[in-house]
């Protein structure tokens, strides 16, 4: 076989992907899947990156080949990660949030909105409200109160806008995950509960391990070693464990730095736990900023925005198709086609090294972003550092 392209999947074991990219004899492509696992639904918008896929199944071992005593191990050691108590978490506060829905909806004449279609989408608009910090019995209240829905087409929809509309709003204060649950009691409650009560047991386990050592993280490389004053100590610690759980919890590759990209709107448990994290490291990083005046930090501002303003020509289409005409020249005996096969080859050799040029790119916009942030964050620090003049009031 002189070219392969095998499909790759999420279920692919270690042993298929080594068989798989080692068939061709002249070229291997991977066709990795990114939408089939079938036990996560993520829209269009938030599909795992084909790095991410390989580097799970690269991460995959097999358990026959395994001592029993690592088989405990390892077990032990996944049943208290912020991976599997964070999924247990969500499922049982996504339970306790559709019982408290329910109840509430019919207690208001509104019980009809359960068997709308539009129903799953409200649990998760309802979830994604009480992450973010607000009073999600509150916040209800308000969206029925605001104008009447009993003859709408459907509740279920009428409340799921109003709710994304209320919640825009930033959240009074930020609250955890435990605050996230809706007013209510049963069995789905009670294990939420006890998930979350042990995440807070991992996280402070977490900063406790942070805490003994003093070697860059090799996952978070842009916060450096911790520091040596006492109060950078402090910062660092909060940044590094916030950055380390989010790690742990949602099972970022080690390929990845920091924290990856932000997940989209589909899944407020991830978006949630995500921004508190990219903000502590912020306001660590934003440190290394006192020392620039307010000049300095409008030009260092300025150069993150050119950067962001100018990514280079790259159509992923093009190169895929420039790949396939270039395999089907090669497999051909017709000696007239050798030339075009020579300039198919320069062809996809220029559209890779503007792929590689792209992803250089996409990485320094998202540190011009970070970096963005950080001045914004220095910039409001003086601000609230900067004496308001007082009002003098003459009187004769």
């Amino acid at each position: 076989m002189t070219s392969a392209t095998p499909a790759i999947t999420a279920g692919t074991s270690h042993e298929q992907l080594y068989v798989a990219a080692t068939r061709g004899a002249r070229a291997n492509h991977l066709w990795v899947i990114v939408d089939a696992d079938r036990e996560v639904v993520r829209d269009d918008m938030d599909l795992p990156a084909p790095e991410q896929i390989l580097s799970r199944i690269l991460a995959r071992t097999d358990p026959d080949r395994l001592s029993a005593h690592q088989v405990i191990q390892d077990s032990l050691r996944e049943s208290t990660s912020l991976a599997r108590l964070g999924a247990i978490f969500e499922d049982a506060a996504r339970t306790a949030t559709d019982h408290w829905l329910r109840h509430t909806l019919t207690e208001r004449g509104l019980g009809a909105a359960a068997g709308d279609p539009q129903w799953p989408a409200l649990i998760t608009r309802a979830r994604e409200t009480a992450l973010a910090g607000h009073d999600l019995a509150a916040l209800l209240d308000e969206a029925i109160t605001l104008r009447p829905i009993g003859d709408a087409h459907s509740a279920a929809a009428v409340l799921h806008w109003r709710l994304g509309v209320l919640g825009a709003n930033p959240a009074p204060r930020a609250r955890g995950p435990l605050a996230s649950l809706p007013p209510a009691d049963g069995l789905a409650i009670d294990v939420a509960r006890q998930a979350g009560e042990l995440m807070r047991h991992r996280w402070r386990d977490l900063r406790a391990t942070l805490a003994a050592t003093s070697e860059p993280l090799p996952w978070a490389p842009a916060l450096g070693p911790r520091a040596a004053d006492p109060t950078e100590q402090s910062a660092w610690l909060t940044a590094a464990t916030a950055v380390t759980a989010y790690r742990e919890r949602y099972e970022v590759p080690d390929h990845t730095p920091m924290l990856g990209p932000r997940p989209a709107a589909s899944r407020p448990d991830a978006r949630t736990p995500w921004d508190h994290a990219c903000i502590q490291a912020d306001r660590y990083l934003a440190r290394r900023l006192h020392h620039l005046d307010d000049q300095a930090l409008a030009d260092l501002d300025a150069r993150q925005q050119t950067i962001l303003d100018n990514p280079p020509c790259f159509d992923p289409n093009e190169l895929e198709r420039g790949r396939q005409r270039r395999d089907a020249n090669q497999v051909t005996t017709d000696p007239r086609r050798g030339r075009i096969s020579h300039r198919e080859q320069l062809l996809v050799q220029r559209l890779e090294r503007a792929a590689r040029a792209h992803q250089d790119w996409r990485r320094a916009a998202a540190d011009a972003l970070a970096i963005r942030r950080q001045v914004t964050l220095e910039l409001v620090r003086r601000r609230e550092l900067t004496p308001r003049p007082m009002a003098v009031r003459l009187t004769r």
